[in-house]
């Protein structure tokens, strides 16, 4: 079996092959499953007018797309086809010359088909999926000077509209007010109905910030003078990307902001900021500037640095306190796992480690009988106590093997001491992904760590406790 034959064979398209000196065309592989077509068709192009196979209005731009191929251009063109069931649907057809067989190569493509699959059949919009598709090619072209903006808008009060009108009402204000957002937005973006009362809105290239700020307001203006009548109104969330995010990122941060939104009181737009991660940690964004605790007084962190001092001087135990304070870390970083362990005291092993790990390939601790000795480990540590690494590679064993296991790429570590200035343990950061640090960001850390380690040596005392009743260290 050769090449092309191979390709028919797999492929979930319909592949056809045109002897450009015989006129002549061949359909091939799973053709009638697809197409109401013949597997020959003699004098194709003399013929046109006299078959079914492509709509009327449309032969003219199969002709063109067969004859520029012949000319050794690869073209295509969006055509009507027949399809087996009898019904004409779009397909994309797209053509390149065989150099070596004197045969223009073809292959169409139902996107009839997958528009369908793609898009909400309410309103006509993409669906979730339709718009994650389009979303990931965007991101790939995002830049500091090419900006993507995704806009979250989630329509307030929707459910007393069924509730008192009826279904058929909410599903006509739901078809209303996708026209109104898609009248907002032009040929660069991409509108979608996630489901329920939710839109999703992704706009690129975004070059004015201040110029989206205006125009999201008028949306919401828009929807809430269309929605008086039935109490509705819209809470939108704005997440703006300047350089290659991925998406599921991107949504959550413009989920975020939607949620600060509808927190403000409904009917009002947010962008979003790092301090909406930690929102539902403060209670009532408690702003307390925790100076001794490090350098950084930026008031994007003081949200931060109170609320894991606030999980550490909480009743609960001493595994939650960790993991709570790791989830937090985690989350506002934008890290795969943070984990906080100590050392025995005479610095044979680790004692006993916690983490909260957001990644499928980080859910695990390290082996507990591997043994890193405290003297071996903080040798690649600086004065400031602080390792970071953006290649495991360069890791002494055991722990590089470990790292390389769960997939790590680059990790930050800063080191606790006890009062003597014996170290204590570590405060650690795992990335799946070059994680790069800046300095304002390893001084929160820092901040961090020293929080921390008032935790962590109770976690000592546990781990000595242990060891004195039953001759081991318990690892979970």
């Amino acid at each position: 079996m050769d090449e092309l034959k191979a390709i028919d064979a797999m492929t979930a398209n319909t592949l056809f092959f045109y002897d450009v000196k015989e006129d002549t065309i061949r359909f091939g592989g799973n053709y009638k499953h697809r197409l109401f077509a013949k597997e020959k068709y003699e004098q194709f192009l003399n013929n046109m007018d006299g078959n079914m196979l492509v709509e009327q209005d449309y032969k003219q731009a199969f002709e063109k797309v067969i004859r520029c191929a012949s000319q050794r251009e690869i073209t295509s063109e969006d055509i009507l086809m027949l399809t087996a069931e009898e019904k004409y649907e779009l397909f994309n057809v797209k053509c390149c010359y065989l150099q070596d067989r004197g045969e223009v190569f073809g292959m169409c493509r139902n996107i009839d088909r997958i528009r369908k699959v793609d898009t909400d059949s309410l309103t006509g919009l993409l669906n979730r999926e339709g718009i994650e598709k389009n979303i990931e090619a965007v991101l790939g072209n995002t830049t500091k000077d090419s900006k993507t903006a995704l806009l979250m808008i989630d329509l307030d009060n929707f459910k007393q509209v069924n509730d008192t009108h009826g279904h058929l009402v909410g599903d006509q204000v739901l078809k209303d007010i996708s026209t109104i957002i898609t009248g907002f937005f032009g040929s660069n973006s991409t509108i979608s109905r996630l489901g329920g009362d939710e839109f999703l809105v992704c706009v690129h290239p975004v070059m004015n910030e201040q110029l989206l700020d205006a125009i999201v307001n008028q949306l919401r203006a828009s929807i809430e003078q269309y929605g008086a009548i039935y109490g509705v109104s819209a809470s939108i969330g704005v997440s703006v990307a300047s350089d290659n995010i991925a998406f599921q990122k991107l949504f959550k941060q413009a989920d975020m902001a939607t949620y600060a939104a509808k927190g403000d009181g409904k009917n009002k737009y947010r962008f979003y900021n790092p301090e909406m991660i930690i929102s539902s940690y403060i209670g009532d964004r408690d702003r307390t500037v925790v100076e001794k605790y490090g350098e950084s007084k930026e008031i994007d962190y003081l949200p931060l640095i109170t609320t894991v001092l606030n999980i550490n001087n909480s009743s609960i135990s001493v595994r939650e306190k960790i993991e709570e304070s790791c989830k937090v870390i985690c989350d506002f970083f934008e890290v795969d796992r943070v984990h906080a362990n100590c050392y025995m005291p005479d610095g044979s092993r680790v004692g006993k480690s916690y983490f909260y790990s957001r990644s499928k390939t980080n859910t695990k601790n390290i082996r507990p009988h591997i043994k890193i000795r405290r003297d071996e480990f903080i040798k690649n540590y600086n004065s400031d106590g602080i390792f970071f690494c953006t290649d495991v590679k360069s890791v002494n064993e055991p722990i590089r093997s470990e790292l390389l296991k769960m997939n790590v790429k680059s990790f930050l570590q800063v080191l606790m001491y006890t009062e003597d200035g014996e170290v204590l343990g570590c405060l650690g950061a795992n990335a799946i992904y070059v994680r790069l640090w800046d300095q304002r960001e390893l001084d929160t850390f820092v901040a961090l760590a020293k929080i921390i380690t008032k935790t962590v040596r109770e976690l000592q005392a546990i781990c000595v406790k242990e060891l004195e009743e039953t001759g081991k260290v318990e690892w979970e």
